[in-house]
């Protein structure tokens, strides 16, 4: 019996030591300066988010681009929160830059009650009705304690010539400059996430922005998505029919290698605009199934710490990364799953085009490009209504078509700025 509650004992005493040694701080007081507290044990009481592509917590806006941290869990924790889908850039064997695994002292996570609850409440998804992409039922309030991780500058940096010699952050995109990593987990409140699917985009919308936030040849000024819905609308690829929007949403392939067919079919089928181009693109970098190349994609839990994370691996790459994509199909599956893969794919055609540029890839441009072009696949083939978490319904094909491109932009922008935390 002393066997067994041994390792309990040691668990319980190892968390009330780092209480005691945890600074208790705010994620904006971190986000000030995220190297004053790297490697330090801290506590920060937050609204915790695990969407799509987040696992952040925040306490409202601080004044930042991103106005976040971004969370993880300790390696082989087996959590079954997160984000739905998450794109690490890591080095490949010609990394320009240096690269080694980084030393940080490892973290014991507390496998307690309020962890357990804090776990399952962030697990739930929402299947209300649509497709929603990476939709969950609940947000929580907690305290969080662990290690907290921190760079000076979380931009990908380049040599000029594509070559990528800095990898920035941590994180979805690797954009976030502070990570905690965590330990353990106190006074849980959970609060319904509030998703549903609206009529119209968004509560009190704001007036659609218009701001240039492209970086790889996309923007809602140059680009235009009322010009790429105009010509959805006019039937360029009616989920292969030619019969426009059907009634019901497609159910979409299981399968990668299926996935992947299906958007070289939607792809190959649409006008040439510049949104439909840069699709063109963007399918044509996904990997063939089994194919050995520097962009990844796998299933599975994506709320860990990588094993050896910074060690360059043994694959080469045409800009020097690996481009590791992990989406969890149990939040993500069928249409869903595949529309997330030309997502990610616009993602990896952004870092790229700015390290051609030698230019800064904000976040904030990124996923702002990455729906578009997910929007503009989902149309094309056929999706009913397509909305994201929070209840921003981005898509509808029952919209006026005078109103499609006004409705899309505005709710992007509220999602964006709201439930992502993003800012110009």
């Amino acid at each position: 019996m002393k066997r067994l509650l041994l390792p309990a004992f040691s668990l319980i005493f190892a968390a009330s030591g780092l209480y005691a040694q945890a600074v208790n701080t705010t994620v904006c007081e971190v986000l000030k300066n995220p190297r004053a507290f790297d490697g330090k044990i801290v506590a920060i009481k937050g609204t915790v988010v695990a969407g799509f592509d987040q696992f952040v917590i925040n306490d409202g806006n601080c004044g930042k681009e991103i106005s976040g941290i971004w969370l993880a869990y300790p390696q082989g924790t087996k959590a079954k929160s997160g984000p739905a889908v998450m794109l690490e850039l890591s080095p490949a064997h010609n990394f320009a830059g240096a690269a080694a695994a980084a030393a940080r002292t490892p973290v014991t996570l507390a496998k307690d009650k309020p962890f357990k609850q804090f776990d399952s409440a962030l697990a739930q998804i929402d299947t209300s009705g649509g497709i929603c992409m990476g939709c969950v039922k609940n947000e929580v309030q907690a305290t969080l304690t662990g290690r907290l991780d921190a760079v000076e500058s979380a931009a990908v940096k380049s040599d000029g010539s594509g070559k990528i010699v800095g990898l920035g952050g941590f994180g979805n995109m690797n954009a976030y400059p502070a990570r905690l990593v965590i330990a353990s987990v106190a006074d849980v409140v959970i609060k319904p996430a509030g998703f549903g699917l609206p009529g119209q985009p968004g509560q009190n919308p704001p007036e659609p922005k218009q701001a240039n936030l492209g970086v790889g040849g996309l923007s809602s000024t140059d680009n235009g998505s009322a010009v790429a819905i105009k010509n959805i609308e006019s039937g360029i690829v009616p989920n292969g029919s030619g019969q426009g929007a059907q009634p019901t949403q497609p159910a979409g392939p299981d399968s990668y290698s299926e996935q992947l067919a299906t958007l070289q079919k939607i792809a190959a089928a649409m006008a040439p605009i510049p949104i439909t181009i840069q699709i063109q693109k963007d399918v044509a970098l996904l990997p063939k199934p089994k194919e050995h190349s520097s962009i990844v994609i796998g299933n599975g839990v994506t709320g860990e710490v990588a094993a050896n994370e910074g060690a360059p691996a043994a694959l080469d790459s045409p800009d020097g990364v690996i481009y590791t994509c992990t989406i969890n199909h149990d939040k993500l599956s069928g249409t869903a799953a595949m529309l997330t893969l030309v997502h990610v794919a616009q993602q990896i055609s952004d870092v790229r085009a700015a390290a051609a540029g030698n230019r800064q890839a904000p976040l904030l441009g990124m996923e702002h490009n990455a729906w578009l072009v997910s929007v503009t696949t989902a149309a094309t083939y056929g999706v009913k209504t397509m909305a994201l978490q929070g209840g921003y319904l981005i898509w509808n094909a029952g919209w006026p078509d005078a109103d499609k491109s006004d409705n899309l932009q505005t709710a992007l922008d509220k999602y964006l700025s709201n439930e992502e935390g993003l800012k110009p």
